[in-house]
């Protein structure tokens, strides 16, 4: 069984992640990214199971003339594939481009359906949006898909009257941490690039001002600090360095750690660590199964949408208002977060691959 897989791959720790779970839910399952370059072949090393897609040099050179679009050419994809999965976070959002990604991904689901192939989303949020033709053209999409699960109640709703459509927790609740490791009186910062996010360029200085104020007092409180690039790419790293250098003015060393694609080690920084200053997504994902303690000082309302939907009793910060926070670390480390039936999220994450389990087991009966 060969199944190609719609992914984000940019080292980005969250969509790494994805693949991470995928490929170990699924040993037996050959599973083909949509990656065509050089740069994951160390990280496709660690999983027997996915394999980036191949692209002959024959097909190269057709490409670069404008003769055939081999990467693109959904009857070929379709027709070499038993499945289709669209597997990812914010997929879905109104960006400007948006009109041309809706185009490609209808012309291979269209594929796949016209071979009675079966199309997947998985782990998805829907929005931000503001149109009702983005809005309309979306749901179409998803009725001519086998299973459509979103991490959050908020899209679930969206879509609720399609019977295809479901809920589950996010797919990354299920890692399994298997090892114990003692905690260190030290608090970590997942950061982003404000600039990169839609809408919040202008509230990069305030942003990198309550961070650098944090940590300061945080310093001052006896803990250990240290800066956490998740992804390179949409400039958490450039950030990181701003910072570091900005504190090393004030005459205070800052540790950076940049992602590349050991997630173990980035999994140990976090669950080593008394709390995480949580901006990306599944840094607070990662605290909560950690064990770690999470500040969320968030950039979009789906980190909202998730914690609000498991209960979680902590405090949250938005990126835009954080100038008119004080440093809340201290009062966090004073006290319990917790989250009602963590063992229940847990299955509900796992829940995420129902449908396609139920498709695999029909196919199995079937002897493909």
């Amino acid at each position: 069984m060969k199944i190609y897989v719609d992914v984000y791959l940019a080292k980005n720790l969250g969509d790494d992640l994805f693949v991470h779970v995928l490929a170990n839910t699924f040993p037996d399952v050959e599973f083909i990214l949509n990656y065509y370059g050089n740069d994951y072949d160390d990280f496709l090393k660690k999983y027997k199971n996915v394999k980036k897609s191949a692209y002959p040099s024959g097909f190269k050179i057709l490409n670069r003339l404008k003769v055939y679009d081999y990467i693109n050419d959904e009857k070929r994809i379709s027709k070499e594939y038993d499945a289709l999965i669209f597997l990812g976070g914010s997929i879905f959002r109104e960006e400007v481009y948006w009109k041309e990604l809706y185009e490609q991904r209808k012309k291979l689901v269209n594929a796949f359906q016209e071979k009675k192939k079966p199309v997947f989303i998985l782990g998805a949020n829907f929005g931000p949006y503001d149109t009702d033709e983005f809005y309309n053209a979306y749901q179409e999409l998803f009725k001519k898909c086998y299973d459509v699960c979103f991490r959050e109640s908020y899209s679930y709703q969206l879509f609720r009257e399609c019977k295809n459509v479901r809920c589950e927790k996010d797919i990354i609740f299920q890692l399994p941490i298997l090892d114990s490791i003692p905690k260190k009186n030290k608090v970590v910062y997942s950061i982003i690039d404000p600039k990169h996010k839609e809408g919040l360029k202008k509230y990069t200085d305030q942003y990198i001002q309550f961070v650098e104020d944090m940590i300061m007092d945080n310093q001052a409180q006896g803990y250990e600090n240290e800066l956490i690039s998740f992804c390179e790419a949409e400039g958490d790293l450039r950030i990181c360095r701003t910072i570091q250098e900005d504190l090393l003015q004030r005459n205070l060393r800052i540790n950076v750690y940049a992602y590349t694609g050991n997630i173990k080690e980035v999994i140990k920084k976090i669950q080593e660590s008394k709390l995480i200053v949580a901006s990306r997504f599944h840094a607070n994902i990662l605290g909560l199964i950690t064990g770690t303690l999470i500040l969320p000082l968030v950039y979009s309302s789906k980190t909202e949408n998730v914690l609000k939907d498991i209960d979680f009793n902590g405090k949250i910060l938005d990126i835009k208002d954080c100038s008119k926070e004080k440093n809340n670390c201290h009062e966090i480390l004073q006290k319990e977060q917790y989250i009602k039936q963590f063992d229940k999220v847990v299955e509900s994450s796992k829940r995420q691959f129902k449908g396609l389990k139920e498709w695999m087991e029909i196919e199995k009966k079937k002897g493909l």
